[in-house]
């Protein structure tokens, strides 16, 4: 039944390539474990990611034409939605960086998204 909207031909040209990233987060305060950093994002956002999500996923699986649903315009409003936030987000992360002298805030946010 799904194999009539999965093609997997799209991606023969971009091999997966392990790779690691060093950076350290060692000036900032631990959370509640004293392990972790604890990162809220607000409920807005995240509301945002699962619509987000949910539209590409219907457009990549094609599921759209098995449920005859238009979201051209939806994909895009949440898409520019999404790009809202993030900024909104990544801005604050700067700000609170500068005012704080500490550059691995920034580091956290854009991890974080």
């Amino acid at each position: 039944m799904f194999t009539s909207f999965l093609n997997f031909s799209d991606l023969t040209g971009l091999p997966l390539k392990a790779y690691s990233v060093k950076f350290s987060l060692d000036r900032l305060i631990p959370g509640v474990d004293n392990i972790r950093h604890d990162v809220l994002l607000s409920p807005d956002f995240c509301k945002s990611i699962s619509k987000l999500a949910y539209q590409l996923f219907l457009k990549h699986t094609k599921a759209k034409k098995l449920l005859n649903i238009d979201l051209t315009s939806s994909l895009v409003s949440e898409r520019d939605e999404f790009k809202h936030l993030c900024r909104d987000v990544l801005h604050a992360a700067i700000n609170q960086a500068k005012s704080g002298s500490e550059i691995q805030i920034d580091q956290l946010a854009q991890i974080t998204i």
